[in-house]
């Protein structure tokens, strides 16, 4: 598993708006956690709230949202 940087384009729920974010990637994470007021700019809203563990063994509440 590793950790890198790259610039990733992430676009509204229409796919007709899109910004660059340099996101970090962990090889072995499955979701991408992004800023709230990026995705409030692009119109994400979200449609479930889902608890997360954390490596250091806590959990998480957090919102879920689905785009592009």
């Amino acid at each position: 598993m590793g950790v890198f940087s790259v610039e990733i384009q992430v676009g509204d729920p229409q796919a007709k708006s899109f910004e660059s974010v340099d996101a970090l990637v962990d090889t072995g994470a499955t979701n991408t956690v992004l800023p709230l007021g990026l995705l409030d700019r692009l119109g994400v809203s979200p449609y479930s709230k889902t608890t997360f563990a954390l490596a250091d063994g806590s959990r998480l509440d957090m919102d879920v949202g689905r785009t592009w």
